[in-house]
């Protein structure tokens, strides 16, 4: 390169001498010993100028990534130390009431491990999406016992779904209520839908309303006590009388311990009374 430049240097507009002016370009044979060399010479020192441009860019490059590095490693820098500054009066001492050195596991910080998420009697899981799937939902649950506490609006099952013998009114049948009573008894539906009662009196039995839009049946056995001679009655929440459905009561069993069977069906509107039979 230094030679380059004394060469540049030395090229002149004087006249052409090869012992005293030899880069000279003017005069007899200046053209022709120096035009083409200096030429090239331009052209050279062109290409080392191109060349030191491309070195000034590639250096500021990295001069700005190194800068960006270094704000990226204050920023770190910054973060670990608001983490130390956050420690307070001094370093942890326990994990969840756990001292000395801790080794975390799950159940440490009061997580469940992912091996028992949607497996039998297992728990419940997220997928991947946030929802919960049959992939996620544990099986083999046991048994679990429906109520009135527990049930409300539309029950959907997918498998088969074991009904308890005794579940009671609105739920289910098969309970069976039993009571003595005396002039008057209110009927409790969820006492059965066959229910035995012993008379001690002339009873007027009052049937409840149902919720709106239901209704319900009860059968009744009707049990006279050791004195006999007693005569029922039946009635809505409103008083109104029982429709039977022979157009008239019937002639009541009454001797001691003589036994009618009524059904009673509250639709809502009417009360209908229907006389099966009795005996004694």
């Amino acid at each position: 390169m230094s030679e380059l430049t004394d060469r540049l240097r030395a090229y002149n507009g004087g006249t052409f001498d090869d012992g005293g002016n030899p880069r000279g370009l003017a005069g007899i044979g200046g053209m022709d010993a120096n035009f083409a060399q200096a030429l090239n010479d331009v052209g050279e020192a062109a290409d080392h100028l191109a060349n030191a441009g491309d070195y000034a860019v590639a250096a500021a490059d990295s001069a700005a990534a190194a800068a960006a590095s270094a704000s990226v490693a204050t920023a770190e820098a910054n973060r670990a130390q608001a983490v130390v500054d956050g420690i307070g009066d001094g370093p942890v001492t326990s994990v969840n009431g756990l001292t000395g050195v801790v080794t975390l596991t799950p159940a440490s910080v009061g997580a469940v491990a992912s091996a028992v998420v949607g497996v039998a009697n297992g728990v419940a899981g997220l997928g991947a999406d946030g929802r919960l799937t049959a992939a996620v939902l544990p099986t083999n649950l046991g048994t679990v016992t429906l109520d009135a506490a527990t049930v409300s609006g539309d029950l959907s099952v997918g498998g088969r779904l074991n009904v308890p013998q005794e579940i009671h009114y609105t739920l289910a049948r098969y309970s069976v209520g039993q009571a003595t009573v005396g002039a008057s008894h209110t009927l409790d539906p969820a006492a059965g839908e066959y229910q035995a009662l012993t008379l001690n009196d002339d009873t007027v039995v009052t049937l409840p309303d149902p919720p709106a839009g239901h209704g319900y049946a009860v059968t009744l056995k009707l049990i006279q006590d050791a004195t006999g001679g007693r005569s029922p009655t039946f009635l809505k929440a409103d008083a109104t009388a029982a429709v039977w459905l022979a157009d008239a009561p019937p002639v009541w069993k009454t001797a001691a311990g003589a036994r009618d069977v009524v059904v009673l069906t509250h639709d809502g509107t009417d009360l209908l009374a229907a006389h099966v039979g009795g005996t004694g």
